[in-house]
């Protein structure tokens, strides 16, 4: 099985994000990311070639890749982990300046609140069912075959069908369930139904980041029949508890014992996961289908969400996490880009700034590179929308003017090249910042 875009391959076959290799730290079990990592810089002149690219690095004699930060001490650090909250960089200028960075927190912390409330659907302030006894208990669990109510009251349904006595005509489940494919969990009970295509599948509902049951909810039947007569169905794509159920991938080494005799808790001291994604803080595997799940599969790490923010590689560019790199004189247009860009390099492509339409949408850009482009007009509004953009490089092109006040709506930008250009003459008005 290969590996998703976005992600590489180990040598064992373990799948991690592409921008973990040759970061400084190991996260395939073999530690195959971490030892052939000379790509990520390049040496001038006849200086010495065994100078270790991600931690020692350094101007003159050595200088990143391009989809790589320079560290001022030394070092490259991939441009898609720039402003991402960590530091990487040995005195953590990779998190200097990121005046995005709250905001990028809040609409995390805002996907994570989400994906609680979508997988553990906790009671939200008023939305309780009252039992008899005066207490409260989620409107979730009422008519979910579990009484939960001290008197048995939120299952009034339920033990209304039993005391009638089980109905002897057959219902089939198209009218018995709403879901098309799904069958019921009471022989013809009306409403409580599953897909068929989680038969012999569980999974709990835990609270995010705990290992406490959620008042020990499963998905599916909570009266636990779509696991009967599990012992010799198999699960593709899943692990099979010996002669029971299956449980998701994810679930195997996460902490918990789901299987009923806990197999899936054994031999975790070193995880392997070929073909599946490796979590890497979480040390859980992720299968490909799961990936793509709005659910949090890597609580910690979030390297499944991270996956859903990474776009597959255009053809003739090269990519690393939220890094593009293209270059080709045989790309008619510029490709359509994600909107979490950390970098954007763009060579040997004809355009007019004017026509260029996605700038409004990369808001997290911090380097943005346009080098032999024929660019010959440049204006302050072409940069506007980039409210974050940190490094300009406009290169071999054929600017001839510069507008004045150009860094007006390029607030937080440190550097600018306009090298090999057709400019004569620049005055310190050209860069003179808004009062």
């Amino acid at each position: 099985m290969d590996c998703l875009h976005g992600h590489t391959m180990c040598d064992d076959g373990t799948c991690i994000l592409s921008h973990y290799f040759c970061d400084g730290r190991a996260d395939c079990p073999d530690t195959s990311d971490e030892i052939e990592c000379s790509h990520v810089c390049l040496f001038s002149g006849n200086h010495n070639t065994n100078i270790n690219c991600v931690t020692s690095c350094s101007s003159p004699e050595c200088f990143c890749n391009d989809l790589y930060f320079s560290c001022a001490l030394g070092g490259c650090v991939p441009w898609s982990r720039v402003c991402n909250g960590v530091l990487d960089c040995p005195h953590g200028e990779d998190e200097h300046q990121c005046h995005f960075t709250d905001m990028s927190n809040a609409t995390t912390a805002l996907f994570v609140a989400h994906n609680f409330q979508e997988n553990f659907p906790l009671k939200l302030e008023g939305d309780d069912y009252k039992c008899i006894n005066g207490s409260n208990i989620s409107h979730v669990l009422v008519n979910d075959l579990i009484p939960d109510c001290p008197e048995q009251d939120d299952e009034e349904t339920y033990y209304d069908f039993l005391k009638n006595g089980s109905r002897t005509d057959f219902f089939p489940d198209s009218v018995l369930c709403n879901e098309p494919d799904a069958t019921t969990c009471v022989k013809n009970f009306r409403g409580v139904c599953y897909p068929r295509y989680l038969h012999c599948i569980y999974e709990a509902k835990y609270a995010l980041r705990s290992n406490i049951p959620l008042v020990q909810n499963i998905k599916s039947c909570r009266n636990e029949a779509h696991l009967r007569n599990c012992e010799l169905y198999t699960c593709p794509s899943f692990f099979k508890c010996p002669a029971a159920y299956c449980i998701p991938i994810y679930a195997v080494c996460n902490g918990r014992m789901d299987c009923p005799n806990g197999e899936d808790e054994n031999d975790c001291q070193k995880i392997s996961c070929p073909g599946f994604l490796l979590c890497r803080d979480d040390k859980l595997c992720v299968h490909p289908n799961d990936i793509w799940s709005r659910n949090v599969k890597c609580p910690t790490s979030m390297d499944d969400k991270a996956f859903q923010d990474i776009d597959v590689c255009p053809t003739h560019c090269e990519c690393l996490g939220n890094a593009i790199k293209c270059n080709t004189a045989t790309m008619l247009k510029l490709p359509k880009l994600q909107a979490t860009l950390r970098i954007l390099i763009i060579s040997n492509i004809s355009y007019n700034l004017d026509a260029i339409s996605w700038k409004a949408d990369l808001i997290t850009l911090l380097y943005l590179k346009i080098n032999f482009c024929n660019i010959s007009s440049v204006t302050a509004e072409h940069f506007a929308p980039l409210h974050f953009l940190r490094i300009l490089h406009l290169r071999n092109n054929k600017i001839s003017f510069l507008p004045a006040a150009m860094c007006l709506s390029l607030s937080n930008v440190k550097e600018i090249d306009l090298g090999n250009n057709l400019i004569y003459i620049l005055t310190l008005w050209n860069f003179q910042r808004g009062q």
